[in-house]
């Protein structure tokens, strides 16, 4: 029973100590999964898509030393940024095919 006048005291806090957790997530995989979604989405494969591929096979490199995770994130901004670029060159190459076609 508290002292007269004083409020009960509270529940103990909630786990202990905290815990150190261990490598986080590699930005660049983090950067090249969304540059590659970007790549697809806004047809920027040449802005956006090879600067995925860049950033996913970087990504790749540090994670397989052990630095962080992320590995499917940086295989998926690879795979996303190759989507992107093909379909930005072949959307080039219609647009110079019709040119020449209309010339």
């Amino acid at each position: 029973m508290p002292p007269s006048g004083m409020p009960p005291a509270g529940p103990p806090p909630y786990g202990g100590p905290p815990v150190a957790s261990g490598p986080g997530t590699n930005g660049k995989a983090i950067a090249s999964l969304i540059l590659g979604i970007v790549s697809i989405v806004l047809c920027l494969g040449y802005f956006a898509g090879i600067p995925a591929i860049i950033l996913g096979r970087m990504a790749k490199g540090e994670i397989a030393q052990g630095n962080s995770t992320g590995e499917g994130l940086a295989q998926g901004g690879f795979i996303t940024g190759i989507i992107g670029t093909v379909i930005s060159a072949l959307i080039t190459l219609i647009w110079i095919v019709a040119l020449v076609a209309s010339a």
